[in-house]
């Protein structure tokens, strides 16, 4: 406790200044010892002298309006800062996780363009338009489709300084399209005679749908082969994947 008079530091249960002689008023040792509690021990009620933790408006035990000090209110402060600051740093670190690529020498950029064009191979948009395309053009074969439909595009832009890998990453992404153009092309065939009554028609529906699930079957798991892919030579197992639709085809 400090003098009001001299400025001298005394004891908290003075009751004269050890330096000036100066008598301590009673008010004013009290209010010190509120200080000191609210610092050390919560909130002291200046009513009933009840203890009540810190945040707390009211006395717990009589209602009257506690006054929060001024070292609480900064306590408090530089807690919640801390907690937003901690919450923003892990939530930078969750996106720059959720971005980053997994294959070696792919940079998040390029990777995350592929999958964004993955993701829209699979809408029914694009299979409207190949279905629309196959309609409009019955002569057309059936693995030069990709080649026409004007209303998408799956191009991975890799930019002038890009990587073996990125080259290839983007080389494999327009194969995938190439593969799913070409298994939705077959699947408008079949839907434009699926409601035929004649019985050799439905023969040939049937053998036609056991064909293309075949090719369905390896662009899945060319796909899941590319979402554990790590190297180059893992896409190169994806490519490989695909390419087994067109040895079937020929």
């Amino acid at each position: 406790m400090v003098c009001q008079k001299c400025g001298y530091n005394m004891q908290e249960d003075s009751d004269f200044c050890m330096n000036c002689g100066t008598k301590v008023e009673k008010n004013e040792k009290e209010q010190q010892k509120i200080i000191n509690n609210q610092t050390i021990n919560g909130l002291m009620c200046p009513k009933c002298g009840k203890n009540n933790p810190f945040g707390s408006i009211y006395c717990l035990q009589c209602g009257e309006k506690l006054k929060r000090n001024k070292v609480g209110k900064v306590a408090i402060s530089i807690i919640i800062a801390a907690i937003i600051a901690l919450a923003v740093i892990c939530l930078i670190f969750v996106q720059r996780n959720k971005l980053k690529s997994p294959i070696e020498g792919v940079s998040k950029k390029v990777y995350e363009q592929g999958q964004i064009c993955l993701e829209k191979m699979e809408t029914s948009s694009t299979r409207d338009a190949v279905e629309q395309y196959v309609k409009a053009n019955p002569d057309v074969r059936m693995n030069e489709v990709y080649s026409h439909i004007e209303s998408v595009d799956f191009i991975v832009d890799v930019g002038k300084n890009a990587t073996a890998e990125e080259i290839y990453y983007a080389d494999l992404i327009g194969e995938f399209w190439k593969s799913k153009a070409f298994y939705y092309a077959h699947e408008a065939v079949i839907a434009q005679f699926i409601d035929s009554d004649d019985e050799a028609t439905q023969m040939v529906v049937t053998l036609y749908k056991g064909m293309i699930s075949d090719f369905a079957d390896s662009i899945d798991e060319a796909e899941e082969i590319l979402e554990k892919a790590l190297t180059i030579e893992d896409m190169e197992k994806a490519y490989q994947k695909l390419e087994s639709i067109w040895e079937s085809e020929d």
